[in-house]
């Protein structure tokens, strides 16, 4: 026995579509059970989740406070089976997928956490820019094609195609509140990554099994340079807060290190006078690293309030 957890926010443009596929997957020994929570949405999300209870072997949750990881512990507390499969409302899995990580978990009992295959569906063919200058796995979650089954790094693991042995749960472990989608525009991401490192830490391997496949649906504005460099901005957040864990020795001005605002002021004036020369890969990568920084810069300030610090001057952190 087997459960699969996922949450969604206001994902009724693609929750169906995620459901109706599961309704086709080859059962793994001993079965399935699907845990559904309705993280506080707005829309026909709930309603859609429950329309499957004749078809599914679904519980649907309700947690009302917003937070992808609040949700996804909820749903732990009501998972069965010795192995949770983790994913998104908005992937398509393959027939086989459920089958592949048991099949996967059962073969490799010393690894505790799994990561499968992660495919994108396009909307339509993508621009020839994205696919030079965007990278594809921070921003979409799309894992290597040149991966094949093995151990791999725990960083390689991500949330829409995960599973994690139970005992590590029973043991205590929990995904990190403050991290990941919690319904507004500015939260920082890369909250799988921060729990797989943890696991790292803590001494457990990851295999990855290149046969348990999803689709990661990519919506149309999700092509677009906005929605993109957005993306880059809670990616600041994210490394900072893994690798820089505040100022220490160096020049900070209201609670930041002051060679940042040098980055941010410097990449913008280059954007601005890029897209005057119409050079748009050029623009686009100015845009990027503006974006980057000022994610680093509002986790700084984050971590200094969180911290009691008062962030009012200039001075040595």
């Amino acid at each position: 026995m087997l459960t699969v957890i996922f949450s969604s926010f206001n994902g009724e443009a693609t929750v169906g579509r995620l459901l109706a596929a599961c309704c086709e997957l080859d059962a793994p020994l001993g079965g399935w059970h699907l845990i559904a929570v309705d993280n506080g949405s707005t829309d026909r999300t709930g309603t859609i989740m429950r329309s499957f209870a004749e078809r599914l072997p679904i519980t649907v949750l309700n947690v009302a406070r917003r937070g992808k990881n609040r949700a996804l512990n909820e749903a732990i507390t009501h998972a069965r089976g010795t192995l949770f499969v983790f994913t998104d409302d908005d992937v398509i899995p393959d027939r086989r997928w459920l089958c592949a990580f048991d099949e996967a978990a059962r073969a490799h009992p010393e690894y505790g956490l799994f990561g499968g295959a992660i495919l994108p569906r396009w909307p339509r063919p993508p621009d020839a820019w994205l696919l030079a200058d965007v990278p594809l796995g921070m921003v979409y979650a799309i894992t290597d094609p040149a991966l094949r089954d093995g151990e791999v790094g725990n960083g390689r693991v991500w949330g829409p195609n995960m599973a994690v042995r139970r005992s590590i749960f029973d043991q205590g472990a929990r995904f990190c509140a403050d991290v990941g989608p919690d319904g507004s525009r500015l939260y920082r991401m890369g909250s799988e990554t921060e729990f797989t490192q943890r696991l790292a830490r803590a001494g457990i391997k990851a295999w990855f099994c290149a046969q348990a496949r999803v689709e990661h649906i990519i919506r149309e504005q999700q092509l677009e340079a906005d929605w993109i460099l957005q993306r880059f901005f809670r990616h600041g957040r994210a490394v900072y807060a893994s690798e820089k864990r505040g100022a220490t020795g160096v020049a900070t001005v209201f609670a930041v290190e002051r060679w940042m605002y040098g980055v941010a002021i410097r990449s913008r004036l280059r954007a601005l006078v890029f897209r005057l020369r119409n050079r748009r890969r050029d623009w686009f990568a100015a845009m990027r690293e503006y974006h980057f920084t000022r994610g680093m810069i509002h986790q700084a300030r984050q971590q200094r309030a969180r911290s009691g610090g008062s962030g009012g001057g200039t001075g040595n952190a």
